[in-house]
């Protein structure tokens, strides 16, 4: 039996922090206590223990060894243990594949159709989907029958907004300005608004992705089964990062106007889920027009530290609400045992050092210094270093 003890650690999970020894036998965490002696023992003085970040907003460039290999090296740096991935049955193997030698946990998120036709159903059962993946570009009847299918499977659905092809920015006096094609602020809330009597009428659970619209997260608050998610990036930017044609900052759903931000960080104890809103991509299809540059943004590495120094530590939210946002709420929506550091829960999680910091240059971000060094990952009961 593989044991590892770490000692001397601050353990901080959504219930909130104390001071402890904390012992993983075979990947569980199987006590929590003072002074426990023991071989295997990491040292954790001034460091933070906090369950791994947990991610279901990731978009590969493709799905090969390699893009997989690209997304686990950036994860271990940005704190994310966990990753979901939109997938089709016919990537499941790679999954399955490269969880076997992996850190970094990979779920495959189902698209339920293609090109508006439901796949069969026998190919999504036993295959391993966490959840179903829906967009808004879904006609009603089709979403009706995949809502008939989720509720028949247990599964929680992901529902993506997808702007019109010629939007690619908010509705705005600036955007009118710079000559952009824009994004109506009431689209993202009329499109959404199909969803709802769905959820409720077949009781599924279904997580808002990347939201921009601020009232459309007001509304969503009170409903049972309908969860929020906002993107790192719709928190702590708005559009004046597109000026003078950024292309680095074109994303999707696109960076909203100021006080639709405001709206998002007055809100921020309501939002359910955060997300890095992370996508692979070459740096040539950046360096277009606007209009033709690819969306998204390229920040996994960063992610955690980013979140740390911005949220944390301005006390826009506790380090507790952090880690509900970011871990706790998103194992529960997937069923996963992981997310707080408590006696049979798997464990995924960093090592983080509040205090050490680095520099970070980043076309969308610009040159600005982020605290909370992440040092290591543990998953099961391997160490893996950060640095």
């Amino acid at each position: 039996m593989k044991q590892l003890i770490i000692k001397n650690a601050t353990l901080c999970d959504h219930r909130g922090t104390q001071t402890r020894d904390l012992v993983i036998q075979d990947g569980i965490i199987t006590q929590i206590a003072s002074n426990i002696e023991g071989e295997h023992t990491l040292d954790a003085t001034s460091l933070i223990i906090l369950p791994a970040c947990i991610d279901l907003n990731i978009h590969p460039k493709n799905y090969t060894q390699k893009d997989f290999s690209s997304l686990e090296k950036k994860a271990l740096l940005g704190g994310v243990g966990t990753l979901a991935l939109p997938s089709t049955p016919y990537a499941i193997e790679l999954f399955h594949f490269f969880n076997t030698q992996s850190p970094i946990q990979f779920l495959p998120n189902l698209k339920p159709s293609f090109e508006n036709k439901i796949q069969d159903i026998s190919t999504i059962q036993g295959l391993g989907h966490t959840s179903l993946c829906l967009d808004s570009t879904l006609e009603s009847q089709i979403l009706e029958c995949i809502y008939q299918y989720a509720k028949m499977l247990n599964l929680p659905c992901t529902c993506s907004f997808i702007p019109p092809a010629h939007a690619s920015s908010a509705q705005s006096e600036m955007s009118y300005k710079m000559g952009l094609s824009m994004l109506p602020d009431y689209f993202e809330h009329m499109e959404f608004s199909r969803f709802l009597p769905l959820i409720q009428s077949y009781g599924v659970l279904t997580l808002f992705q990347s939201l921009s619209n601020a009232s459309f997260l007001k509304q969503i608050q009170s409903l049972s089964f309908a969860l929020s998610e906002v993107s790192i990036h719709h928190l702590l930017l708005n559009e004046g990062k597109i000026a003078g044609y950024n292309t680095w900052a074109k994303l999707n759903p696109p960076l909203m106007t100021q006080s639709n931000q405001e709206e998002f960080l007055e809100q921020i104890h309501q939002i359910d889920m955060l997300t890095s809103l992370h996508r692979e991509f070459s740096q040539n299809s950046k360096e277009q027009t606007f209009e033709d540059a690819q969306e998204g943004v390229d920040c996994l590495e960063f992610y955690f530290p980013l979140l740390y120094t911005e949220l944390v530590k301005t006390r826009k939210l506790r380090l507790e609400e952090l880690s509900a946002k970011t871990s706790w709420n998103q194992a529960r929506f997937l069923n996963l045992n992981q997310g707080e550091i408590t006696l049979g829960r798997e464990a995924h999680l960093i090592l983080f050092n509040p205090n050490e910091s680095f520099a970070l240059s980043h076309p969308l971000y610009g040159e600005r210094e982020l605290f909370g060094q992440v040092k290591a990952l543990i998953s099961g009961n391997q160490i893996y270093k950060s640095e």
